[in-house]
């Protein structure tokens, strides 16, 4: 569903990533700005909305049927769902959106997650047979289990992919339903998605990328936009956290990036955004050594009080150095066991096959 750390960006993805190029050109020529660029790839759009403007016809012209809808965005293709044509339309002016119930607290459950099934929309497979997860500021949350276990799938419900749809339970994210904001609400709101592959935008630079988003979530904290130099000056030192070079910003967003260079960028935009709930999908999986302990000290440095962490891995290291509150044991869609720490040696000595009850 959604480019990079997906609804973190505001840009969102309808389906898997698209191979053609972004579309440079608008009007007469012109040469589209950021708020403009938009994909169009069938039944699998890409769109990219930072408080867009007018946009022309000739900018996202293609062969197939139009849709227009607010802002001036327009999309290709009648046959889109109608769940997905919702979700565009439905998209909120950034100004107008609430992002926390006017009744929570932080002494509350930051996310409650109550007896949550989720299928696929394409084939209705379920995935999700009854979640049920609670998750408090300052927490940090394992998440382990078998391939196939749903792991992803809960993250990625959490986050809001279209690829999915919830029918029965309830998600509150500071005492709001969830289910009921759109993608890029969800990011505003705090929530945060690392993907376990990052996909690349090959026509959009790291900084535009990077700085259109953190406007966006400074907007909607009534705080003044970064001008280019500025974000420039603020990059100097985080890129510096993630062991990445200043000429990554000036390169496409993760084209060309090596796997463990796109996690890295990865955690660079959750230094950017300082989301307050942060889901890493196995972030640390296809790192090496060296790049493993930096993501490592950067992840642990940034937890703290005013944050919390969910974190799917197959793997004990990363827990050795952030030491989990809890550990969620997943199986078959459902969360099977939890507990502290202890969890996670006894999964290192006798497997996962001592939780499952066939």
């Amino acid at each position: 569903m959604v480019a990079l750390s997906g609804m973190n960006t505001c840009i969102h993805y309808l389906g898997n990533p698209p191979n053609s190029s972004l579309l440079k050109n608008g009007e007469n020529g012109r040469k589209t700005t950021l708020n403009e660029r938009i994909i169009m790839h069938r039944t699998r759009p890409l769109f990219v909305k930072h408080r867009t403007k007018s946009i022309t016809m000739n900018t996202i012209a293609k062969n197939g049927n139009r849709h227009k809808l607010r802002s001036g965005i327009y999309m290709e293709n009648s046959n889109l769902d109608n769940n997905r044509l919702s979700l565009l339309k439905n998209l909120e002016d950034e100004t107008k959106i609430i992002t926390q119930s006017p009744d929570w607290n932080e002494k509350m459950p930051l996310i409650e997650i109550k007896n949550l099934h989720a299928i696929e929309v394409e084939g209705g497979k379920e995935i999700l047979k009854g979640i049920n997860l609670t998750v408090h500021l300052g927490e940090i949350h394992a998440i382990m289990g078998r391939n196939g276990s749903g792991k992803s799938t809960l993250a990625k419900v959490i986050a809001g992919h279209p690829y999915y749809k919830v029918t029965d339970g309830t998600m509150k994210f500071k005492g709001q339903d969830l289910n009921t904001l759109a993608v890029n609400v969800r990011s505003l709101c705090g929530i945060f998605l690392a993907f376990q592959y990052p996909i690349e935008l090959p026509m959009v630079k790291n900084n535009e990328f990077l700085r259109a988003a953190l406007n966006s979530h400074r907007r909607q904290k009534n705080e003044p936009e970064l001008s280019a130099s500025e974000f420039d000056l603020l990059m100097i030192e985080e890129i510096k956290k993630v062991g990445l070079s200043s000429e990554f910003l000036d390169r496409p967003v993760n084209y060309g990036f090596s796997g463990g260079e796109k996690k890295r960028n990865e955690i660079l935009q959750m230094l950017i955004l300082k989301p307050s709930f942060c889901i890493l999908d196995e972030t640390d999986s296809g790192l090496d050594v060296d790049s493993f302990k930096l993501t490592s000290n950067v992840i642990a440095n940034f937890s703290n009080e005013n944050n919390s962490f969910l974190i799917v891995t197959h793997y004990k290291k990363l827990l050795e150095l952030l030491k989990p509150n809890f550990i969620h044991i997943m199986h078959q869609g459902k969360i099977i066991e939890s507990g502290d720490y202890s969890l996670v040696d006894k999964i290192e000595s006798r497997g996962y096959s001592q939780f499952v009850k066939d």
